[in-house]
């Protein structure tokens, strides 16, 4: 009889050593469960997803709308015609030569005043993959010229990227910062900081 009841508290102690090993098995707030695996495009973009998807036709007329409704139409914004960039004419609008074009960007759309009054052009480019945006950036800013109006400068011209997306809003302060403004709207704020590369004079 003692021998018996000596084994039943060490069953109980057992048992209640089991219980509590599956309860912490169960549990969802275990931190030796694997992360979700980061898809290659997250992983390019710092882990983060991109945001941007759209068509750059798509892109750019929505950022001119917002814009332009951020300006209250006191801008060229809502004048400009956009353009699909092309291989051929690409380096007239985004300094970019033909082959580079066709080697790292997958489809361009450009935007400008179609009468010449306004030194104003706005550019969506969506590159092949998100490591080729730096290369394009480059070429943008080192070879984009702000003085192919005749007569007349922008106040300031700025590439901004997302992901695979790099935009060019070249005009008046107002109107980069407003399109700025509206391209980090669109990207869901996964942006990089604007590169300002001119600032010029107004030209009349």
């Amino acid at each position: 009889m003692y021998k018996k009841m000596k084994r039943f508290p060490l069953a109980a102690a057992l048992v209640f050593v089991l219980a509590a090993a599956l309860l912490a098995g169960c549990s969802g707030g275990g931190g030796g469960e694997p992360a979700e695996p980061i898809s290659a495009e997250a992983e390019a973009n710092g882990g983060a997803a991109e945001a941007l998807s759209d068509p750059t036709d798509v892109v750019l007329e929505r950022i001119m709308a917002d814009a332009d409704a951020t300006l209250g139409g006191a801008s060229a914004v809502g004048q400009a015609l956009p353009d699909p960039v092309t291989a051929e004419n690409a380096p007239a609008m985004l300094g970019i030569m033909p082959d580079d074009f066709v080697s790292f960007v997958s489809e361009a759309t450009a935007a400008q005043d179609i009468e010449g009054m306004d030194a104003i052009q706005i550019a969506v480019i969506m590159c092949l993959t998100p490591q080729y945006v730096e290369i394009v950036d480059e070429m943008i800013v080192n070879v984009f010229d702000p003085g192919k109006w005749e007569q007349m400068f922008p106040e300031r011209a700025l590439t901004m990227v997302s992901g695979s997306y790099i935009l060019l809003a070249v005009g008046s302060v107002a109107e980069t910062e407003a399109l700025a403004d509206a391209f980090s709207v669109a990207a869901g704020g996964s942006v990089q900081e604007p590169n300002i590369f001119y600032t010029g004079e107004t030209g009349g």
